[in-house]
């Protein structure tokens, strides 16, 4: 296997430490930005911020003036509960977005005064030589110098399920994964200038619009704030007029404003407004604010990725068919399955831990068999063909995996079959699914070097 170099190879012997001390002062922290001083308080102040609450609150003040407890104590009750259980769910959401920054291994390996080190991923700098293996999440934004078979997996940006082949010279970006093969890369950017970062700056910057229930409960309120004002005023006129006490007829009016007053109603919303944040959550949703969750209940259209579905980002096996000459002999399958494999890549991997788990997959192919000629894939002849033979070198046979038309091209099925075989395929294949085709034949082709 050939090591693929870039002519423009930065120094082996990666930053010094005086150097990496410096550029961490000049572009800081390789972080995402973390949760704002008193963030907390400015959650819970915005609990208040609804003209329904400033008319419970301002009679909440005028039934305390006037001694009305009972009344007092109801209101009050109503808007600390309104804004305990609005606080609660939404900064619960927040600490959630916050896990965004957890998408950093809390260390990486780096060359540095020409030694492979481990440093934390919030140390790492612009210049840094960051060493990739199969499994680790790139801690920065930057450039393959060096890659053996080096595939990655993006979908926490891209959203696709399939890793990305990488060449010298391409990005890797913060917070994707490894899925196969080694590599250098060259760090170009960290923290907020990555692309992570800058995914995590729009987030925080999201503006609160309002939904359409927040604009009706807002006019709502500003017409029942007028109409009461009105009554109240007719009633406190309408007593002077007929020689009543002053602080008599205003002790009546105010009563009667803070009797019509819907104190329930903000719990009510919010506890309706909570419950549907739970149900969203429980589906793997994350809904930031209450009344989101009243917008997204209008919502008709939901886009989703382009190819319409939501991935886990993890390619695994999902189902085989067997071909009639050996529906009898489902080892066969398995051990293809492990033959024709070098562990380059994540189709190869998936295949691996497939056959890992089918019984006798983990231990009896490689027992009896083992390899002794392979002609390698590449995308031009599009299937791998293994010699294989027993240990008693009595048995061969040549083991083929690869593009199913291939592998059908090179069978001896008949046209029938061949055409069975390709309605069955684009039924798959329409279904999203990514096929691999085997096949077998006992033999010793000469094209096959040990």
């Amino acid at each position: 296997m050939k090591l693929i170099v870039n002519e423009k190879k930065p120094s082996a012997q990666g930053l010094s430490s005086d150097q990496a001390t410096r550029l961490l002062a000049e572009f800081g922290p390789n972080e995402l930005e973390s949760q704002k001083k008193g963030q907390p308080l400015i959650i819970f102040l915005a609990q208040f911020k609804s003209p329904l609450i400033y008319i419970l609150v301002l009679a909440g003040l005028v039934t305390l003036f006037l001694r009305e407890w009972a009344d007092a104590v109801i209101i009050i009750a109503a808007v600390v509960l309104n804004t305990f259980l609005g606080f609660f769910q939404e900064y619960r959401a927040e600490k959630t977005l916050l896990a965004l920054k957890n998408i950093l291994l809390p260390h990486a390996q780096v060359i540095r005064d020409g030694k492979k080190i481990q440093v934390e991923s919030r140390k790492i700098v612009p210049g840094d030589i960051v060493v990739l293996g199969a499994g680790d999440k790139v801690p920065a934004d930057g450039k393959l110098v060096e890659q053996v078979e080096l595939y990655t997996d993006e979908a926490i940006l891209t959203g696709e399920s399939v890793p990305v082949t990488k060449k010298v010279g391409d990005e890797a970006y913060m917070g994707s994964i490894v899925a196969a093969g080694r590599g250098l890369m060259e760090v170009t950017q960290t923290g907020l200038m990555t692309k992570m970062g800058k995914i995590a700056v729009k987030i925080s910057e999201t503006t609160a619009e309002e939904t359409p229930l927040k604009k009706q409960i807002g006019q709502f309120s500003k017409v029942l704030a007028v109409f009461f004002s009105v009554i109240c005023g007719l009633i406190l006129l309408e007593g002077l007029w007929r020689g009543r006490p002053f602080l008599e007829m205003f002790t009546l009016s105010v009563a009667v404003a803070v009797a019509a007053i819907p104190e329930g109603l903000p719990v009510s919303l919010t506890v309706i407004m909570t419950l549907g944040m739970q149900r969203i959550l429980k589906r793997k949703g994350l809904v930031r604010r209450l009344l989101a969750a009243e917008a997204l209940g209008a919502v008709d259209v939901i886009c989703a990725d382009k190819t319409g579905t939501l991935t886990e980002g993890k390619m695994r096996v999902v189902g085989t068919a067997l071909g009639s000459a050996v529906a009898d002999q489902p080892l066969l399958l398995t051990e293809a399955a492990i033959l024709c494999n070098n562990m380059l890549n994540p189709i190869e991997l998936a295949m691996m831990n497939w056959a890992q788990e089918q019984p006798g997959g983990a231990t009896e192919p490689l027992s009896h068999r083992a390899r002794v000629g392979e002609i390698p894939f590449n995308s031009n002849r599009k299937f791998i063909a293994v010699l294989a033979e027993d240990k008693n070198k009595a048995d061969q046979q040549i083991f083929f995996s690869g593009a199913p038309e291939v592998v059908l091209a090179l069978s001896s099925l008949n046209e029938t079959e061949k055409r069975e075989w390709l309605t069955k395929l684009d039924e798959l294949t329409s279904q999203g699914l990514r096929v691999i085709a085997f096949s077998h034949q006992k033999g010793t082709p000469t094209n096959l070097k040990k």
